[in-house]
């Protein structure tokens, strides 16, 4: 569905998937080595799930920037083959968008303009980070980004 990055892992900069259960049993019973919280305070439940109230186990797929993006319910032992369809399709849902994303265009109206540029000085300026913005992709926002945007947009 994705590529691999160089230590042939799915790059979780971009996407995570975590399974999210109440009990106890579910981790020592099993041996699950994925990641999967065990979540005895609740904390992560309710971040991600909204209320304690609700079945106990669930998959959580979250974005890069850990936002909610699909919630699977399963039951039983194990995910169903329409369940894990599901999740998969939600997988590509979120891989398409990020394949299309134009880096740079920060506002997502699929055009590069002074806006994105604006938008990235002003991100710059909070000291806040957003990997579309990062045109060099050096994992840091700074001058070199926005002289690279204003770089693209000259020569579109």
């Amino acid at each position: 569905m994705c590529e691999l990055n160089e230590n042939q892992a799915w790059d979780i900069d971009k996407v995570q998937l975590i399974g999210v259960g109440i009990g106890a049993g579910s981790m020592s019973s099993w041996n699950v080595s994925g990641p999967w919280v065990q979540d005895f305070s609740l904390g992560v439940w309710n971040q991600f799930l909204e209320g304690s109230g609700d079945n106990r186990k669930k998959i959580v797929l979250v974005d890069s920037n850990l936002e909610r993006r699909f919630i699977g319910i399963y039951s039983g032992s194990s995910i169903s083959n329409n369940e894990l369809n599901e999740l998969y399709s939600e997988i590509q849902i979120l891989i398409d968008e990020m394949t299309n994303l134009l880096p740079g265009d920060i506002n997502n109206d699929g055009i590069l303009n002074v806006i994105d540029v604006v938008s990235i000085v002003n991100l710059i300026l909070a000291g806040d980070y957003s990997e579309l913005a990062d045109i060099n992709e050096d994992n840091s926002l700074n001058v070199q980004d926005v002289i690279s945007i204003i770089n693209l947009i000259l020569n579109n």
